[in-house]
């Protein structure tokens, strides 16, 4: 018999078993150098949680010894496969591409689409992103730090990373939003091309000039993120159905568990993507048991793994997941509220979905989609039929097992499926044609979209939109009131002026507010958003006018006495 390695075990069991003793200081909050305060059930449940990890590494290290193998070779291989993976998955979808004429095409669509994200790049800052800025990316700030669900952490990470590279100024900030949004139009083209061989091209023209996804593009949040991820999502599904591997599982897992690390509501497509996957597989292997045991538990289990993973600086910072699971955006509604809201809330998604788009494309659009599951009924691609009632249903389980009505844009996964069903469509319809057609009808549709992408620019119609919250005056009156502040100044603000006003504050480097202010002799500037709210929301005293542009009025007075409300006093750190 072999003589069995019991090196990789031990560490492994070491490994464990120091996190564990760790724990129990954890918790005792006894940790050499370290005061942990409240945060020491946390850390103490955090450093529990990876000793039994690698306590369990430890007998899979044991198990794989006495076959002669190691958990080293086994990652290693693991890692191997997943590379070579990545690049059988590239070969496939090269292998779908029509030639240079279609890779030519899709250039242009590109440039067309990164030329509006550009247009749209230094728009004025917007609330929820300047929240992100001076709460999560400025200097001192904990980026980790999940009070609130603004922070969406794997976006707040990357942003933070150009903000120290490139400063603070609107384009930087917006950066990582900013190329994934250009590189949602390419992905775009490959799942169209996963699904459909003569696909692709509609799909990405869509995704390039839809002004949702401009809008989310040019904007410092994490919803073009989500719709990335979630085409790399489809695309390795689609990939792993046509070759199932364990390589497959784990890239699954990590898209969806960097999906998650993003913003939570990524369980929305995730939900409706595992349906999709276990019905397609069943109907493929017609093996309950197999799809359980080679695809079900592995990526649900690695997904969940890897996302505590990248979760667990958020979770010490933010002493749990409290913040994560419920707030007052995500607690659930009792149920004649939220039924009462559903119908309104689908509205709006479609108002906010297509706005500013022709009506006759939204009716050609909805056509082409019918058309599309029309075909791929008529073709019986069982799967891809799937695909479309699976992304809803599942959607709505996480929607309705919730019982909470979320942000419109948490829907803007769709997005990509709507577009994919349409270019089937499209590409249904005009497979009967003679090339010289084809040729065309594409050039009819570059030109449409070129023209439609010129209507969004000249109109500025981007910048227009208030969705999260828009002061577009805001550095303007920021500039105007530079000079006056020497820091113990009020400023009183409201939503959805507040925070806009503050990021350019802080971008303009003005003196931030001192947090010892006498009620009874500061000066106030009182900043009024005209169409938001009235200065009498501010004040139930007289204030003298000084300064009014677009939508914005700042006015000052010095009261005795009266109480400093809203409460909230600026501050910039760095800048």
């Amino acid at each position: 018999m072999p003589k069995i390695r019991t090196r990789e075990p031990l560490l492994y069991a070491l490994a464990g078993t120091l996190f564990i003793a760790f724990a129990w200081l954890a918790y005792l909050d006894n940790l050499p150098g370290i005061s942990l305060k409240t945060r020491a059930v946390v850390c103490a449940s955090l450093l529990a949680g990876y000793g039994g990890f690698f306590l369990m590494c430890a007998a899979l290290a044991f198990t794989l010894a006495r076959r002669g193998g190691s958990l080293g070779a086994l990652f290693a291989g693991q890692t191997r496969s997943v590379v070579g993976a990545l690049g059988e998955m590239r070969a496939w979808l090269t292998g779908r591409s029509d030639g240079p004429g279609e890779i030519f095409t899709l250039l242009a669509i590109i440039l067309l689409g990164l030329f509006l994200r550009t247009f749209f790049l230094a728009q004025p800052m917007r609330l929820d992103e300047s929240y992100t800025f001076l709460y999560y990316l400025n200097e001192g700030r904990d980026p980790f730090l999940y009070n609130v669900p603004n922070n969406h952490v794997f976006h707040t990470l990357l942003a933070k990373l150009t903000v120290l590279a490139g400063g603070v100024s609107p384009v930087v900030i917006r950066l990582p939003a900013f190329l994934a949004g250009v590189l949602c139009i390419p992905a775009s083209f490959f799942a169209a091309k996963a699904f459909h061989r003569n696909a692709g091209l509609l799909a990405a023209l869509g995704m390039a000039v839809f002004p949702y996804m401009v809008l989310y593009s040019s904007m410092a949040r994490g919803y073009s993120l989500i719709v990335l991820l979630t085409l790399c999502l489809l695309l390795v599904g689609r990939f792993h159905l046509e070759k199932p591997s364990a390589a497959g599982c784990i890239l699954i897992s990590l898209v969806s568990a960097l999906g998650l690390f993003t913003i939570p509501t990524m369980a929305f497509p995730l939900a409706g993507f595992y349906l999709w996957m276990a019905l397609a597989l069943l109907l493929k292997e017609r093996n309950l048991p197999a799809l359980l045991r080679d695809f079900l538990l592995p990526t649900l289990t690695l997904t969940t793994l890897l996302t505590v993973f990248f979760y667990t600086p958020t979770l010490v910072s933010s002493n749990g997941a409290g913040a994560i699971f419920s707030n007052q955006y995500v607690d659930a509604r009792s149920w004649d509220d939220f039924s009462r809201h559903i119908q309104p809330h689908v509205r709006q998604i479609i108002s906010d979905f297509f706005r500013d788009v022709p009506t006759l494309a939204k009716y050609a659009a909805f056509f082409l989609v019918l058309a599309g599951l029309f075909d791929v009924a008529r073709r019986r691609e069982w799967d891809t039929l799937l695909l479309a009632p699976s992304i809803i249903l599942g959607g709505l389980v996480i929607f309705f097992a919730k019982q909470a009505i979320p942000f419109v844009r948490s829907w803007i996964y769709l997005i990509p499926f709507f577009l994919l069903f349409a270019d089937i469509g499209y590409t249904y319809l005009t497979q009967t044609f003679a090339p010289r057609f084809k040729i065309v009808f594409h050039a009819a549709l570059l030109i449409t979209g070129l023209a439609f992408a010129g209507s969004l620019v000249s109109e500025n119609a981007i910048t227009k939109y208030t969705d999260t919250g828009s002061f577009l005056e805001a550095q303007t009156v920021a500039r105007y009131l530079k000079p006056l502040l020497t820091g113990d100044e009020f400023i009183g603000v409201m939503d959805t002026a507040n925070f806009p006003l503050y990021y350019y504050l802080c971008a303009e480097h003005a003196p931030p507010q001192k947090k010892n202010i006498n009620p009874a002799t500061v000066k106030r500037y009182y900043v009024v958003q005209e169409s938001w709210y009235k200065l009498s929301d501010l004040t139930s005293q007289p204030a003298e006018k000084i300064f009014v542009f677009g939508d914005a009025t700042v006015y000052t007075a010095v009261l005795e006495n009266e109480p400093i409300w809203p409460g909230f006093v600026f501050e910039c750190r760095g800048g």
